[in-house]
């Protein structure tokens, strides 16, 4: 029940392979001069904003470790973008990930890259989770959270209905390019954030941090500090350790 759309089942990765057939298209488009380049800006825009806050700030530290607390606009805000990039309800990603720290590379770690692989972690081709009620307690008592699980297809469709209204080509530029981005993300830390990088903290994990994974995770690479100290809502800890996502956390928290 829980664990169904963190699985990431046949109709997210039918979402998740056409956003990709998109961004393609819309690249070939663009460098075919056939668009024009505001579109590009949008991307980025979009990615960087969608991205950071459903992924990052939101599924991430928000949701799934409750680093801060904010108000009730950026809580529906969260959940919102947290919903759009498409890589599964706040409730099952919730509960896998919170599953994921607490038997992180061990044999019961659903996307351990040392067990299952590169190419199986990096593509979603996880073992199925088994996370309980109890990794997800908080959340069920969410009417939004519950809300947006219940009606997680339709919100994305409506999302995507909107954009098409304004301009069919936002949904590539304002959808498929976050969720793609968050897709890469989220592969970027399960692979390379436990196979490159250093550490400055001794765990129980292969952690590390990664400047690479720092790059494709929208500065979310410093993954030896999290599994370190995952209730901290800043994971750069050295002076170089830029931590972009902790910058947005500092203007929206209430706490």
């Amino acid at each position: 029940m829980f664990s169904s759309l963190s699985d990431f089942n046949v109709r997210i990765r039918i979402l998740q392979f056409l956003n990709h057939v998109g961004v393609i298209a819309g690249i070939v488009l663009l460098a075919m001069g056939y668009l024009s380049t505001d579109y590009l800006w949008i991307g980025i825009a979009s990615y960087f904003v969608i991205g950071m806050l459903g992924t990052t700030v939101g599924l991430h530290r928000y949701f799934s470790h409750k680093t801060f607390t904010t108000n009730k606009v950026w809580h529906y805000i969260l959940g919102f973008f947290s919903t759009v990039v498409t890589v599964g309800s706040i409730l099952g990603w919730v509960g896998l990930h919170r599953f994921h720290h607490r038997h992180s590379d061990d044999p019961q770690d659903p996307h351990n890259p040392h067990e299952i692989g590169v190419i199986d972690a990096w593509f979603y081709n996880w073992k199925p989770s088994k996370f309980t009620r109890k990794f997800i307690a908080p959340e069920l008592k969410d009417p939004m959270v519950m809300f947006l699980h219940r009606h997680y297809f339709k919100t994305i469709f409506a999302w995507i209905a909107v954009l098409a209204i304004i301009d069919p080509l936002l949904i590539i530029f304002v959808y498929a390019v976050p969720a793609c981005g968050a897709y890469f993300a989220i592969s970027a830390l399960t692979v390379i954030g436990h196979m490159h990088g250093y550490t400055n903290y001794e765990t129980t994990d292969t952690s590390k941090n990664s400047w690479i994974a720092w790059l494709l995770s929208l500065g979310e690479g410093w993954h030896n500090n999290h599994h370190a100290h995952p209730g901290m809502w800043q994971q750069g800890h050295k002076w170089w350790e830029i931590d972009p996502n902790a910058w947005i956390i500092r203007a929206i928290k209430t706490d």
